[in-house]
Formats: C-alpha cells, structure tokens, sequence
C-alpha cells in the first residue's frame, strides 16, 4: 500500500505523503493496525503523524510547562487558551506560525495565517478583536523585500476586510532570515464564560456539521508541508498554501458566534491544518467517541476530487461542529440566513475509530488512538539539557573575537544603518488600528492598550522576541527575552495573567538544535514558575531552514495582562526627572552584535556566532518579578509616574519614541557607563522612570528596597523644541524611519 497509490498521488498533486513516514513509523503503523492501512488512511496518518500536528519531537519538553493558574478555563491542547477575568468576562489568545507558506506564497501564506488564528479564537466562543504580528525577514535580499511586502499586506487585507484591528507587534530584520521567513500572527477575543466551546464536548449521536467554503485542491497536504525542510521540491508545491477568503471568513466568524450564542454547539473545530481529517477527529477522540464521515456529503467546488484529497485538503474558512439531533432544524434555518455552504456529513459514535465512507464504500475505520496518539514520540530522556550556571556563562562572555571598540559617531552610524530599529509607521498605517476599538495610545511608542467602554478594562498586550542572545545560549536568551517582556508589560501597567508562545526553530532532528529547543522550554518553564503565570497555550514551528542555512532560534513570547490605565498613560512632562534603573551595558545590547556580524555579511562569509564578544542579560527571576510589583504598586498609587522598559535600541530609542515636540530631554551620562553603555546598553532590571518634581521623594524608598540595583538620576526634560541633548551637545534624530526604499546593508 505504501507503493501502490503513489502514481494516483502524484496524478493527483499528492506528492509529499512518502517523505513523512520513516521506515520506523511505517512499521510502527503495521503493527498497531495488525493489517496494511488503506490509501485515505495511509493519508490521513501521514499528516497527523506530521511533526506539525504531533509535535512528536517537541511533546517530551512541552509537557513540563506550568499549565495550572485560578484564572485558567482552557489551555494547551485546545484551540486557545482561555482565562477568566471576570465571573462574566473572560478572554481567549494564542499566537501561530505560517512560516513555510508565506516563504512559498507570501500574500496567501500571511493572510492565511491570520484568518487561521482568527478562527482559532471564535472557534471557542470568543469574539476576535485585536491581531497583532511578529515578522522576521530578510531585507538585504530582493527577494526577502518582495516576500515581507506581500505578506504585510496579507495581514493587513484579512484583518482589514473582517474588521479586525492590528493593534501591532514587531518586525525583525536579519539576512539568517533569508529563504527563511517567519510569520506569526497572534489574536485575542473576548467571550463570556459560560458560553465557552471546547473541542472536547461532543456526544454519542450528535451530528457532524460542515459549513463555510466548499473544498477545493488548495491547501493539499499543508501540515506535510510545514514539517518538511523549504528545499527546491518543497517550494515548488503551491498547491500546499491555503487560498485566503476574508470575506468568507467573516462570514463564518458570525454564523460561529450565534450559533454559540443561542447555545446550539456541542463543540468545534476550524477545519485548519489536515483539514477534515484533524477536526472531526481530534472532536471525537477528545470526547472519547468515535466518528462516522461520508466524504459524499461534502461541499466541493473541484470536481473529480479522491478521499484522500477531502480528508486532507486545507481550504479556507471551513467549520466542523458537533450538533444534538433536535437542533438541527434550529441551525440550519440560522445557517440559511448566510451566504455559505453547509452539509450533515456524518455522526458521533462509541467506537472509538474513524470510519469514513467514499463513493458508497467504506475506505476507513481507523481506530482514533493510533491516528492521534500512535505517532512514536521522541523520548530524550538519554540528552543531558546542561544549563550553564551564570559564573560559567560569564566565561563564555568573553570570546577570542573581541569586539573593535567604536565611538559614539560610529554607533549612532551604527544604529542608522539597521532599519528595525527605526520608526515603522509605513507598516503600521497598512492597518485599520482601531477599528471597533478603542485602543489607548499609539504604535509609534508601543504604549498602547485595548480599551473596553462597557467593560470598564484595559487589556496589556506584550509581545517580545530576540534571536541574537539565542546564538550565545538559548536558556539565558529565552529568560532574557521573557525579562523583557515582563517589563513591558508593568510599564503598561499591567501584571502578566498568561503566557503564549511560538517555537520558530530549524530541524529538530539535529541534536544542536533539539538541546537549544530543550533549553528554551525549560527557561519558558523556570520563568513562569517563578511569576505564578500559566503558560496556555502555543505553537511549534521546526524546518525553518534551507539546504544551505537555517534561522537562529526565535521563539516569540506574548503576555497579556490586566492593566491598571483605563485612560491614556502619563507623558512626559516639563520638570520631570529621569531615573535609569539597572545596570546598562553596550555588550548586552544588540548594536554590539551586529557592530561584528554586518562586515561578514557584506563579505557573504558565515558567521563564527560562538566567537563573537557579547553578552546576555543575566536574569534573577524572583528579583525582576520583585521589582516589577513595587514599580506597578507605584504606578497605581503615583498616577504622573512614567515607565517604560529599555529594550532594543536602548535609551536613544526610547528618548526619540517618546519626545514631545515641545520638550527637550538634558540627558548626563553617569560615570559607572560608557556613552555606549548609557545610549545603546541593555541590561537586567532595565527601566526608564521619570518623576514628576512632587514625587521624587519615593527615589530613596526605591533605592533602600533595591540597594543591589542602580537608580541613576541621568537627566531632566525642560521646555524646548524635541531635541535631546547629551552633556549640552545635541543628539540626532534616528533615519526618518521605516519605508520600502531603504533596507540593511
């Protein structure tokens, strides 16, 4: 069987099907069956046994993470993560990867991606409302331009057409992106409690409902594509990208979201990667049912269509419900008030196996555990995740390729030439920001929140992700990261409630890359454990590499939180003080490494990553957290204080970000830093503070509860003309910013 259908495959465009399977798993399917599996079942096995519906290298580290939190209603395994805000609020988020797609077909690869987390959120019973992105290329290539360009406008054209706003995010640049792309998309929704749809709730005799789009050839053997390296073959199937429909999809949303609200889903699932095969399957499995499917029933607008290629088609904007017998007449005269396709096209049984039919012949009973859990999963219990103590990691800090040192004309050069650093206003203004909202703040500073009138709440969104300190180590990067994103969630004024994730990593079947990977959850685990946060749900992302390079570790962290500003943050104001927190550095900063790669890149030569001289922000978990309360407690209580993180681009970044044209910032450097270190350094405990005349009495209350942390007093804003002035000389303004004629050297 497994030879025997493989000229039908390729006739029929399924060519990828043979390179999921190793011999091991072939085997491991023929004795868990006790038999040969039929064609649609060799099929539907291939994609579920996939590393990107398995998760068989990732399981063995991602079941270690703190999944338990008083607020938690859903987590990992659901489609979202949901958490109670309130007893008639909560709110439901996640992030996702569609990563390959969009290097192959960017428009339809990004837009696809967000229409795909969009329906992860309604398929719970939320109302998505805010999108934001995390988008990693490279623009020194022609073609990593054209590939950035299409999928921004990708984003913006699904989220604008369904009406919901991109309340923004983050774009990296960076030539290791080359061929390899990353495209993340996370959403957030809102939803009451009580009306909460899981996947897991159908029952015995419920009716399995198909609605939305008819299916198509788009999308074939889209999750055996994700799990695959992006090699010429790989790339040259398109009919793997899924084909975006946004209209259809707010089409969908709203024929979603009523038939929750009056109460008629059993349960759900969006019909997304494996398409037909992973809904009905995963509902039934979950609900310890099995599941009858004719294929018959099925809407399609491509005629002449085999049952492997419905089980596995990836059409957009496809539903699958679990609905009682006596309801069906209620939904279908509902659903007929839409202008989308639905059909009965099967039931739920005790069997506990999937059972479909084709052309009135039965061509699968495959029991339901071997389909989703018979997959052999990793085990590395027998790796040793060595986590370096900080003494031994400060060792490594200083490499045999030293660092050339640089002035302070050179670095703000420096800073010039590297474009995610600058204002990015041509991407954002793509977006409707805003739409059906009423966001407080705006992109340019990143301070902005979700504002909900009726609700009388601001949601704190924090989205955060740094690939360079993962070259050094990748547990220390990862807390690093996490560090940041902590913080600027608490000048957001926000306490994080959750944790969501995407795993962006090359193959996992190298063993370099799987200890990086086991560093990372295991960093991820530490950290939240020691905030008492849940992480809730996520997305592994491997492959992302080329025969010939692969990307750095880029996991991408975003936590949402409850913020304290249900009106627009404190400004700067004339006579504030400007207090720097914590020690900055130039060497924990990212202009320090990109000051060495940029000349290997313009020779076109690798890049020795361990012999660069940088270092990683060391991160105290508990005395970040205990730093992060008392600042949010003085937030709350002091409502002029001003805080925000020091991040990528240090203080100068921040300085230009938030600068009224009416101001001047004088800004002293102390004498424990460099110009560097002041201008462009990172660090831990890193904050910005200004401090209104009336209130810098609590400085002294700040420096006695954190004698080990530095509380500088570096400069005053004055009356002026939006100029910042270092030791009385004046600074110059960064590139006017981000626009599609310039790109990195």
């Amino acid at each position: 069987v497994f030879k025997k259908e493989e000229a039908k495959k390729e006739e029929k465009g399924m060519t990828l099907i043979d390179e999921i399977l190793k011999p091991y798993e072939a085997k491991s399917l023929l004795e868990q069956l006790g038999r040969e599996p039929t064609s649609a079942e060799l099929a539907m096995v291939s994609a579920m046994w996939s590393e990107h519906c398995s998760y068989k290298h990732s399981l063995y580290f991602l079941k270690t993470l703190p999944r338990h939190s008083p607020r938690l209603l859903a987590g990992m395994g659901e489609n979202a993560g949901i958490l109670k805000i309130r007893s008639d609020l909560a709110i439901a988020f996640k992030i996702e990867s569609h990563n390959h797609p969009s290097a192959v077909m960017p428009y339809q690869g990004a837009a696809t991606g967000a229409g795909g987390i969009l329906r992860d959120i309604f398929t719970m019973g939320a109302r998505p409302v805010a999108l934001m992105d995390s988008l990693h290329f490279d623009l020194d290539d022609p073609l990593g331009w054209a590939q950035f360009e299409g999928a921004l406008e990708g984003i913006a054209d699904y989220g604008n057409c369904m009406g919901i706003p991109t309340m923004g995010g983050q774009v990296e640049m960076a030539p290791y992106f080359r061929g390899n792309p990353l495209v993340n998309a996370f959403c957030l929704g809102v939803l009451d409690p009580k009306k909460m749809v899981l996947s897991s709730t159908a029952e015995k005799g419920d009716l399995l409902l198909y609605f939305g789009n008819p299916t198509g050839r788009d999308g074939l053997e889209g999750a055996i594509f994700a799990s695959l390296e992006l090699s010429e073959k790989t790339r040259e199937r398109k009919s793997a990208v899924q084909m975006a429909d946004p209209f259809m999809g707010k089409i969908i949303m709203e024929a979603s979201l009523e038939l929750v609200e009056k109460g008629l889903v059993k349960a759900m699932q969006d019909m997304g990667a494996a398409g037909l095969t992973c809904s009905s399957s995963e509902m039934a499995l979950k609900s310890q049912l099995g599941v009858v499917v004719n294929l018959d029933n099925v809407p399609t607008r491509t005629p002449g269509m085999t049952a492997e290629e419905l089980l596995l088609s990836e059409s957009q904007e496809r539903m699958a419900a679990a609905i009682s017998p006596d309801k069906k007449e209620e939904v279908e005269k509902i659903l007929e008030k839409y202008p989308l396709q639905f059909s009965w096209i099967g039931h739920f049984t005790d069997s506990k196996n999937m059972e479909v039919f084709f052309q009135q012949n039965q061509v699968s009973s495959i029991p339901l555990d071997i389909l989703l859990e018979g997959c052999p999963k990793k085990d590395f219990s027998h790796l040793e995740i060595k986590i370096p103590r900080p003494f031994e990691l400060e060792k490594s800090f200083s490499s045999p390729g030293k660092s050339n040192p640089i002035d302070l004309e050179e670095a703000l050069s420096l800073y010039q030439r590297l474009t995610h650093l600058q204002e990015k206003s041509w991407v954002y203004e793509q977006f409707d920001y805003g739409v059906t909202l009423h966001p407080i703040g705006t992109m340019k500073n990143s301070r902005f929140l979700l504002h909900f009138f009726e609700e009388n709440l601001s949601l704190a969104l924090s989205m955060q992700s740094r690939s360079l300190w993962m070259s050094k180590d990748a547990y220390y990067g990862t807390l690093a990261t996490l560090a940041l994103c902590l913080r600027r969630s608490i000048a957001l004024g926000a306490y994080p409630l959750g944790i969501t994730n995407c795993m962006n990593f090359p193959s996992p079947e190298k063993e370099k890359n799987i200890l990086d990977f086991g560093k990372t959850v295991q960093a991820l685990k530490d950290f939240c454990e020691g905030l008492e946060i849940p992480v809730t749900g996520g997305n592994v992302s491997f492959y992302n590499e080329t025969p010939t390079s692969e990307i750095l570790p880029t996991p991408v962290f975003v936590t949402v939180g409850e913020s304290i500003y249900l009106e627009p943050p404190p400004k700067w104001q004339k006579n504030n003080l400007l207090v720097g927190i914590g020690q900055w550095s130039w060497k924990q900063s990212e202009l320090a490494i990109w000051q060495q790669i940029l000349p290997f890149y313009e020779k076109e030569q690798a890049i020795p990553w361990k012999e660069l001289d940088f270092e990683i922000p060391l991160i105290q978990i508990l005395e970040e957290k205990r730093l992060a309360k008392v600042l949010l407690k003085y937030l709350g209580q002091y409502p002029k204080l001003w805080l925000m993180e020091i991040g990528r681009g240090g203080l100068y970044k921040r300085a230009f970000e938030n600068i009224e044209k009416e101001l001047d910032i004088h800004l002293d450097c102390p004498p424990s830093m460099t110009e560097l270190d002041f201008l462009f350094g990172e660090g831990p405990f890193a904050y910005l503070l200004a401090l209104p005349k009336d209130l810098q009495e609590i400085l002294p209350s700040l420096k006695k509860a954190f004698p080990e942390i530095p509380f500088l007093e570096i400069g005053e804003i004055q009356e002026g003309r939006g100029r910042i002035f270092l030791e009385n000389k004046e600074l110059p303004y960064p590139s006017k910013g981000f626009d599609k004629n310039k790109s990195i050297p």
